[in-house]
């Protein structure tokens, strides 16, 4: 009996690129936490579950892209080690927009910035 298996790709998804609401509204002292995730992409685009980052790989390092540090503060990058399917970053309000990099061997998001804006 033959078995056929279908190999999916994965990204790295900055999850708050996913909302439909852009820009995402921040208050003024009320800083929030967002995931990074590691996602299968279906084929026809869709993101799919939270995996894990599987055995084998060594940590993969993601960049966090801030296009104005003045106005929101988030870290410089996060590391993603065997076993972890998200890792939290922290920002603090302003008006920027927020994009991840996207490390060699992985598949590019569907969406790639989220925008935020402090009311």
């Amino acid at each position: 009996m033959k078995k056929t298996f279908q190999l999916l790709p994965s990204a790295f998804i900055y999850s708050d690129a996913l909302s439909e609401v852009q820009p995402i509204p921040m208050q003024v002292n009320s800083p929030r936490y967002v995931d990074i995730q590691l996602r299968i992409i279906q084929l026809s685009g869709v993101v799919g579950n939270i995996l894990p980052m599987r055995g084998g790989l060594t940590p993969v390092k993601i960049d966090i892209i801030n296009t104005d540090p003045s106005a929101l503060k988030v870290q410089d990058s996060v590391t993603f080690s065997i076993g972890e399917p998200s890792k939290s970053v922290f920002l603090t309000p302003g008006t920027s927009a927020i994009s991840i990099s996207r490390p060699a061997g992985f598949a590019a998001p569907p969406k790639t910035q989220a925008s935020y804006s402090i009311k």
